[in-house]
């Protein structure tokens, strides 16, 4: 293992959710020292039985004061924090989504370049590769443009002030300590939470031949550091799974797993979002070595397991 981050002062906006945690679980294994910024000490959940390894500092990144003093003296950023929620919150408030996503950046961004960071991680999404979420009426617009407006400045950054900023698209992340809240969970959690349920009959939105690859969270935390390490550039690198599979042959796999049996029907009145999400993986392979290295079925098994034990 490289002795990169060995004794780096990293901060971890974001560090709290549930891809910043096993951010900061892999960064503690390779010898860095770890700060994350919280807004209240009730979030700290997902990296509780890590609180004594790490420094944890009450703020909010809104605010352009608190996100200077949280970057002051560190190395490496990585700028994780994001509000994200569900495809039906994401089509009630764009302008929400827009306005936070767009504000947490900007202020990151600027803190950043005042306490010149070696550094910085930002967080884009696979959603920019789909031209669908620039339409008023997609579902997504909001966080779409949100992440966009997102990469475009940390371009803008890296060529004016000679800023080595890299900008990660990830698609369709799942995982231990997901969001299985009904009101916000993503398709993964929100599949899993309905069928140990054993809701009957079980309802997917649009017709379910929309395909998805799907990446374990494990996997896009170790793509995220060797990213951040191998190749400081300003130019977007997807990070998916390598298994595509349509989301009503997700729900199957899910019910085959739990050896459940549900009758499956489809509301064609709810948006399904886009038909693939395609992403391409070569450059992260090229200039990574990246690979997915638990499988969907794999995957999904420690995730149900997680979820029973915890929620």
């Amino acid at each position: 293992m490289s002795n990169f981050w060995k004794a780096k002062k990293i901060l971890i906006t974001g560090g709290v959710g549930f891809i910043g945690s096993f951010v900061v679980e892999e960064l503690i294994k390779r010898g860095a020292l770890i700060t994350v910024p919280i807004r209240s000490e009730k979030k700290i959940r997902n990296i509780e039985h890590l609180s004594d390894k790490i420094n944890l500092i009450k703020g909010d990144l809104l605010n352009s004061n608190f996100a200077d003093s949280a970057t002051k003296n560190q190395d490496i950023v990585f700028h994780l924090a994001s509000f994200k929620k569900n495809i039906e919150f994401h089509k009630k408030y764009p302008a929400d989504i827009l306005r936070i996503n767009i504000l947490l950046t900007i202020n990151v961004l600027e803190a950043t370049r005042k306490n010149n960071i070696e550094r910085l991680l930002i967080m884009s999404s696979g959603i920019v590769s789909d031209n669908g979420f620039q339409s008023s009426n997609s579902p997504h617009f909001g966080y779409g443009w949100s992440k966009k407006f997102s990469e475009i400045l940390s371009e803008a950054y890296s060529s004016q002030y000679g800023m080595k900023i890299v900008i990660a698209r990830p698609y369709n992340i799942f995982g231990q300590r997901d969001d299985f809240n009904k009101e916000s969970a993503q398709v993964v959690p929100a599949l899993i939470r309905r069928v140990l349920a054993k809701e009957n009959p079980f309802l997917i939105w649009g017709d379910g031949s929309q395909e998805r690859s799907f990446l374990y969270v494990e996997d896009l935390a170790r793509g995220l550091i060797d990213l951040l390490e191998k190749y400081p550039e300003s130019d977007p690198i997807d990070f998916c799974g390598d298994e595509v599979v349509k989301i009503k042959d997700l729900a199957k796999m899910i019910m085959s797993i739990e050896n459940v049996n549900l009758e499956i029907k489809f509301d064609l009145s709810k948006p399904k979002g886009s038909e693939f999400k395609n992403c391409d993986s070569n450059k992260s392979f090229e200039k990574l070595k990246f690979k997915p290295e638990i499988s969907l079925k794999e995957g999904l098994i420690k995730t149900i397991e997680w979820y029973k034990n915890n929620i």
